[in-house]
C-alpha cells in the first residue's frame, strides 16, 4: 500500500468516527508493526479533520532531482563516444550537473566502467564473447600442437 492509499484509509476511517489510536491499531494489525507510525496517523487525521481534502504531499522547497533525464543520458553518451578518456568532473562541468548524477548515468544507465582511464562497456556483447572464444581456441590449438609454449603467452586482465 502506498502513501496515498494509507491516507485514503485514514480519511475514510476518520469519517466513520475512529480516532488515531484505533486507526493505527488497525493498520498495524493488518500490515505489521513497522508499517506506519502513530504520529503519522495522528498528523494526517488532524489534517483531514481541519478540512484538508488532498491526499498528495505538499510541495517542498529544495532542489528537484531532475539531473538523470533521458536528455542528459544521451548527452553523456555522446560525450563518452566522442572521447572515451573523458572524466566525470569534466562531463559534470559541461552539462552543469553533479558528479554523482554523471556517475549514476555512466554506471547504471549506460552500464560503463572506467578501465585504464577509458570508459568501456561493463558487459561483453555476443560478438565480443565469440571473438574471445575464437582466440582462446586458437591459443589452445597452438599449445597442443607444440607451436607455442606456455611461457610464450602473455595474459592480462582488462582492468
Amino acid at each position: 500500500m502506498d502513501k496515498q492509499c494509507i491516507r485514503y484509509y485514514i480519511k475514510t476511517r476518520s469519517l466513520l468516527g475512529l480516532n488515531a489510536t484505533q486507526i493505527h491499531d488497525e493498520l498495524i494489525t493488518a500490515y505489521g508493526q513497522d508499517y506506519v507510525s502513530y504520529p503519522t496517523v495522528a498528523r494526517w487525521l488532524h489534517a483531514f479533520s481541519s478540512g484538508r481534502e488532498s491526499l498528495e504531499d505538499d510541495p517542498r522547497s529544495g532542489r528537484p532531482i531532475t539531473a538523470v533525464t533521458q536528455e542528459n543520458i544521451d548527452a553523456v553518451k555522446d560525450l563518452v563516444n566522442d572521447d572515451p578518456h573523458i572524466s566525470i568532473d569534466y562531463i559534470a562541468d559541461i552539462l552543469d550537473i553533479s558528479c554523482g548524477s554523471v556517475d549514476t548515468i555512466l554506471k547504471q544507465h549506460l552500464r560503463l566502467r572506467k578501465v585504464l582511464s577509458r570508459w568501456v562497456p561493463h558487459e561483453l556483447t555476443q560478438e565480443q564473447r565469440q571473438r574471445r572464444m575464437t582466440i582462446c581456441a586458437e591459443n589452445l590449438e597452438k599449445l597442443e600442437s607444440g607451436v607455442w609454449r606456455l611461457c610464450d603467452i602473455i595474459t592480462g586482465d582488462e582492468t
